[in-house]
Formats: structure tokens, sequence, C-alpha cells
């Protein structure tokens, strides 16, 4: 997930996964990156599709090449695609 916080300056921020145990995911915002208050909906919009390639934050799952947060991911599956395969998280 992304949230942009339209404020001086704008934030581009981006949701991290983290898990404290195999059931309990831990969810917390960073700032990705600030753009001055006056930017455009083009620059801000280039800055997110940046921001979806950083493997750091995202990943494309090998099985159903949907981009999600890298911390929904067995390796490279995604837990939805191996919640089909019956493992639950």
């Amino acid at each position: 997930s992304i949230v942009i916080i339209q404020g001086d300056p704008i934030e581009i921020q981006v949701a991290r996964i983290k898990w404290h145990g195999p059931h309990n995911p831990i969810t917390s915002w960073e700032t990705y990156k600030q753009l001055p208050k006056d930017s455009s909906d083009d620059d801000i919009q280039k800055v997110v599709k940046e921001l979806l390639k950083r493997k750091k934050y995202f990943k494309k799952c090998k099985v159903c090449s949907e981009v999600k947060l890298a911390g929904h991911f067995n390796w490279d599956v995604c837990h939805s695609c191996t919640e089909k395969d019956g493992i639950v998280f």
C-alpha cells in the first residue's frame, strides 16, 4: 500500500510488513520520498512508479503475476497463492 500525504512537503509513504510469529503481521509506515508542495501529479506518479519497482517494498508473484507488498511473500510466491496450496498465514 502507498499513501500520498498532501502537505508541505508532500510525503509518499509505503507500508512495511514484518511478522511477529507466524500469524501476527505488524504494519508500519515508512516515508519513501518527500516532494515540494507544488509538485505536479506527473511528478508524484513518477515517484510512485519508481517505488513500485523497488524490491525492498514490492514483489511480483511468480504464480499470479500480481505486484504486492514484499512482506506478503514466501520466497517468490505471494501468500494468496501459497494459501491455495494449504499454507495459511
